[in-house]
């Protein structure tokens, strides 16, 4: 399923994508490993290890083989938890120098929807037109996986 809208601003890549599952589904695919595992990452990338601390203050790190580009970690600490309504965590990518080595945040929201849930996804700090490029690229094949889980 394409996304409904895709917008980046300085600094921050939105996107928006209705997935056909409730918002207390779509909110627990972003809380465990093994969740993440089955769609994180675009196309043929994959989790391939990862932690997980689900909790405010809690960290995460999932470490990812991107095939081309070899394996990356990314990581951060969770900064609000709101099931199953709202998800915001640092973020930062480690191992590879192309990709953006400043710390961002993701904040996500789960809306109930007619057909199922609409997430709204902000990253904000990603420093350039490439990466901020990337980025979009990244959560866009990510959520085709993840809408694939819910059809």
């Amino acid at each position: 399923m394409e996304p409904t809208s895709s917008q980046s601003t300085p600094e921050i890549v939105e996107l928006e994508r209705v997935f056909k599952a409730r918002p207390e589904r779509v909110f627990d695919a972003f809380a465990s490993v093994d969740a993440m595992s089955q769609w994180f990452g675009p196309g043929h990338c994959q989790v391939v290890r990862g932690e997980m601390d689900f909790r405010i203050g809690g960290t995460y790190c999932l470490r990812v083989d991107t095939g081309s580009d070899g394996e990356v970690e990314v990581t951060g600490e969770y900064q609000a938890i709101e099931p199953p309504d709202f998800l915001s965590f640092s973020w930062r990518w480690q191992g590879n120098p192309e990709f953006n080595p400043a710390d961002s945040v993701v904040e996500i929201r789960f809306e109930a929807h007619a057909d199922g849930t609409l997430l709204k996804l902000r990253q904000i700090g990603i420093e350039n037109d490439e990466s901020r490029a990337n980025h979009g690229h990244g959560w866009s094949g990510a959520f085709d996986k993840l809408d694939k889980i819910f059809t």
